[in-house]
């Protein structure tokens, strides 16, 4: 029976203690200044959205943006810099044209990859399109 328990009390220990290595936040080296989902509100096809989404590199080294991938052609995407220095800004600005859009709620989204331990940020413009 006490080596039941013992068993049982050793599992119990490298579980927890697995879980809790696993859990542990990852430092962010980019922090995004608001928020990386913006709601625009109901516009008219044909208008066209723009946004800046900015970034500061928070770590001791510097990031590179690998690539970045947009989710529609009717995206441009423009970025102050492809380096990131410690505590130096990044602008990603990002102008959709709805005109191709038909009427509904949109979603565009673009994939930034970085040389950095976290690699993908997510960026992602919503909208709903009116005639």
């Amino acid at each position: 029976m006490k080596k039941i328990i013992l068993l049982y009390f050793v599992l119990l220990s490298s579980v927890i203690s697995v879980y809790s290595f696993n859990n542990i936040p990852q430092k962010q080296e980019l922090v995004c200044a608001k928020t990386r989902v913006v709601i625009a509100k109901t516009l008219k096809i044909g208008s066209v959205i723009t946004h800046d989404f900015v970034f500061k590199n928070v770590s001791d080294k510097t990031i590179d943006i690998l690539e970045y991938k947009r989710s529609c052609n009717c995206t441009d995407i423009n970025l102050s810099s492809r380096k990131i220095k410690p505590n130096e800004t990044l602008v990603v600005k990002i102008l959709v044209n709805t005109a191709d859009k038909m009427e509904g709620k949109q979603k565009i989204t673009t994939v930034l990859t970085t040389s950095g331990t976290r690699k993908y940020y997510y960026l992602s413009v919503r909208f709903n399109l009116e005639k």
